[in-house]
């Protein structure tokens, strides 16, 4: 890299004394190209550098080694010796040389690094670290030999490819790849497998085979040590960000045994780390939240970032003295208030702070197995976001249809349109669809005078909300929407659920690993593609978690709060009596007629039979309703997904 800095020095001053050599005008083309060339030397160098580095990280492992004196003579130090394949790569042809077979060809170990010239200097500079020190030379008379013996301990035919991506495997083959010494495993691979290993192990099990794999590579020594430095950084990673005491508890006797025994034996610091960790987490009591004790890619954002009006980046709340004082008093019964008296931003600002806060705490783990359709499961956060949209729905057609005149229901509806489309400027889609579908029920729907009273202007802007919330192609539009969306953004949760609903329904756990030639002699492994494809759909979820940089008014949201519960705990927050109300508004005629004609969308969401908004709009029953049923027909599409 010094070298050329140097070369790129003395080309900058070799056109520097050209150019005042001549005359301002002349133009000395080759001069200019010199320089280019210098410069794009020492970007590959420094890329060559960084090269370099990943691999001295990747020898030594993350963990804190002993302090030393590091000396480097010269100037420059290459580390050319290791050059890895990539141990994700497929073959079309199997272990067995069955040609149709998919399972992989790839190194039939964990770890197969192609053979390259050593450099004296690398040697060297990874020498000189304590922790490498214990990694013999890979260039013994006997390494074939101990290669051949790890062919004999290898799972790596144990392994289903698909599109280049790992589809499944048994657990020691899986754990395998996620130890892998010769290249850093995939990071969407490691986050799935944090994830999702409670569903197809349980805790005790995976210490187990990682504390196996930890053990088996002892002969190998060219990948025994970098192999166990990433079985410690799997227990390391698990323990920090992945930790739940409720049900990985019963595993940490023997985490522990593991971290004091042949961890500590092997690597000191990295068997006193790992024990420490123990240490701490074993301090965490069953059903509480595990202190996170540092952040990681396979956990939802849960800031509790509240932002204030003094910010300089939020914006002023939109509401009056006047306004503050009559919450206040409403608090104490001395005031009625509608949601006329206050300004549509304001609403929506508020509702979706309220909303969000309950949409950030959604944790992964409550999206998993159709967790949020049982009855005792722990998507605590899933159903309450899922209870919030719905109140909100049936306040919406409380409000309607609380008042006796058709011209006052007109301006109600007018209002609740603002807040809609103030929602969606906010990106809140979730409350967007709340109120979209309360005006689309039928009974606001079949209120022909109060539609006859509202403007065509407030019309056509619902029109527009409508096509971004309509159901047709699998909300196709909003879907579209959300495709490249930025955060922060509270989407509708219920596309993800489906979705979700579809993945863990339509296909099974496992998957047939092919025999020689004989399908029927093959073993049944986990279907990692499957847990692949939850994970990335969470993903989707996750990426919207970010707090809203909105100032919070705790007396309108208090207000807000306390209608909800007023609904919630009336009379007429059921599907009969929203409708006799209706009925009592406006009795059928002998011809009913649609107050708005020629609209899709409103046909979508109509219900002629008169259910309730809580019946369309509690997309939890409406996902368990199709679980159960595709329950039933899924042995003819599974893994048609």
């Amino acid at each position: 890299m010094h070298e050329k800095l140097s070369e790129l020095v003395q080309a900058t001053k070799d056109m520097f004394a050209h150019a005042e050599a001549h005359s301002e005008e002349e133009f000395v083309p080759a001069q200019g190209k010199e320089i280019v060339i210098a410069a794009t030397n020492c970007v590959r160098a420094a890329g060559d550098c960084v090269t370099k580095a990943k691999v001295v990280i990747e020898r030594i492992g993350d963990f804190d080694t002993n302090s030393a004196n590091f000396r480097f003579a010269g100037n420059n130090v290459g580390t050319d010796s290791v050059n890895a394949s990539d141990s994700t790569s497929t073959y079309p042809n199997s272990l067995r040389g069955d040609a149709a077979s998919i399972i992989s060809h790839t190194s039939t170990r964990a770890t197969t690094p192609d053979e390259v010239p050593s450099s004296p200097k690398a040697d060297a500079m990874t020498n000189s670290y304590p922790s490498v020190s214990e990694l013999p030379s890979t260039a013994s008379e006997d390494a074939y030999g101990v290669e051949a013996q790890m062919l004999e301990k290898t799972y790596a035919h144990e392994l289903i490819y698909k599109d280049g991506q790992i589809a499944g495997g048994s657990l020691p083959a899986l754990v395998e790849q996620l130890t892998t010494h010769e290249a850093t495993p995939d990071a969407m691979f490691v986050t799935t497998f944090y994830l999702t290993f409670r569903l197809f192990t349980t805790p005790v099990e995976l210490a187990q085979c990682l504390i196996d794999r930890f053990n088996y590579v002892e002969e190998s020594n060219g990948i025994a040590v970098p192999v166990r430095l990433r079985v410690h950084n799997v227990f390391k990673g698990w323990l920090e960000s992945h930790w739940q005491a409720e049900t990985d508890a019963e595993a940490l006797g023997l985490i522990l045994t593991f971290a004091t025994g042949k961890l500590r034996t092997a690597l000191p610091s990295a068997g006193k780390r790992l024990a420490e960790l123990v240490t701490k987490v074993s301090q965490v009591r069953a059903g509480t939240p595990t202190p996170r004790l540092m952040s990681s890619h396979g956990k939802t954002n849960t800031s509790a970032t509240v932002y204030s009006a003094l910010d300089p980046n939020v914006p002023n709340p939109v509401i009056t003295k006047s306004q503050m004082n009559a919450l206040r008093n409403a608090r104490n019964g001395a005031a009625a208030l509608s949601v006329l008296d206050f300004d549509p931003l304001e609403m929506a600002r508020q509702f979706t702070l309220i909303e969000s806060k309950l949409f950030c705490a959604i944790q992964p783990e409550e999206l998993l197995a159709s967790e949020w359709t049982k009855k005792t499961g722990r998507a605590v956060n899933v159903r309450a976001m899922s209870k919030l949209s719905t109140d909100l729905a049936n306040l919406v057609a409380d409000t309607i249809l609380q008042l006796e005149d058709p011209k006052k229901r007109a301006v109600v509806i007018k209002q609740w349109v603002k807040i809609a489309a103030k929602c969606l400027e906010l990106n809140n889609y979730d409350s967007l669809m709340a109120i979209i579908c309360s005006l689309n029920s039928s009974m606001v729907m079949r209120l022909k005078r109060t539609w006859e009273a509202v403007s065509s202007k407030t019309k056509a802007r619902l029109e527009e909300l409508r096509g971004i919330v309509n159901v047709g192609r699998n909300y196709a539009v909003l879907r579209k929407r959300l495709e490249n969306h930025v955060a922060p953004c509270i989407p509708f949760v219920g596309i993800y659920l489906t979705d979700l609903t579809f993945v863990d329904v339509g296909n099974q756990t496992t998957r047939q690993l092919p025999g020689d030639g004989n399908t029927e002699s093959g073993i049944s492994v986990i279907n990692f593609d499957k847990h692949m494809r939850t994970a990335k759909i969470i993903g989707q979820l996750q990426r919207f978690q970010v707090a809203y940089p909105l100032a919070p008014v705790p007396e309108m949201q208090d207000w807000m709060q306390s209608q909800i519960e007023r609904v919630r705990d009336s009379d007429q927050s059921n599907v009969q009596s929203y409708y006799r109300r209706s009925l009592l508004l406006e009795p059928r005629e002998t011809k009913q007629s649609s107050p708005i004609t020629d609209n899709e969308s409103v046909k979508g969401f109509r219900d002629a039979s008169g259910s309730s908004t809580r019946e369309r709009f509690d997309f939890l029953n409406a996902l368990s309703t199709f679980k159960s049923s595709s329950e039933n027909n899924s042995t003819a599409h599974r893994g048609s997904l």
